[in-house]
């Protein structure tokens, strides 16, 4: 859907048509939804923290500025919301395996199933502010000039930050 396409249904909202908000809730939730597990760790945080953030950018529409991309508006309301749960919760738990797919030999999923624990498992001991990047950059494949928009860090940060979160992971899973 182009930018132009998600302004009208912007529109359609603020006009008084709210079911037309579905329409960019099926559209970004995966995105959303990612963040937030792979910050937290849990499956039901990431669950409520998905509806509280579509829940503040419906009550926040009115002020989404045109000039950016609604991706980017509504990413950096995930993070800051993630960002704050993950400071008033400061734990981190549960690492759910949602995304391990079943095939090939038993062995095999074993395998998978324990890096994907593993890779988890690392991520959540880097620190939110690096954390958040790797979870952009490689998981949500957004470039450095998208993390740059959505963090408002110049993009030399975004890269430093991603080089010092490489590095982490890479000491810890490398024990």
């Amino acid at each position: 859907m182009s930018e132009t396409e998600i302004r009208v249904i912007i529109e359609e909202v603020l006009a008084g048509k709210p079911s037309s908000y579905g329409k960019l809730i099926r559209m970004y939730q995966q995105p959303v939804y990612r963040l937030a597990f792979k910050m937290t760790g849990s499956r039901e945080d990431a669950k409520d923290l998905t509806q509280i953030i579509f829940m503040k950018a419906y009550i926040n529409l009115k002020t989404f500025a045109t000039t950016r991309k609604f991706f980017s508006w509504i990413y950096r309301i995930a993070l800051n919301e993630t960002l704050n749960h993950l400071k008033s919760a400061r734990q981190f738990v549960d690492l759910d395996d949602e995304e391990i797919i079943d095939h090939g030999s038993p062995e095999e999923v074993y395998a998978t199933k324990e890096r994907k624990v593993m890779v988890q498992r690392a991520l959540l001991t880097l620190d939110p502010k690096h954390r958040s990047l790797v979870i952009m950059k490689y998981y949500d494949g957004l470039s450095y000039e998208e993390i740059s928009e959505v963090t408002g860090l110049p993009m030399k940060k975004v890269k430093s930050r991603l080089f010092e979160a490489r590095q982490n992971l890479k000491e810890y899973l490398t024990f």
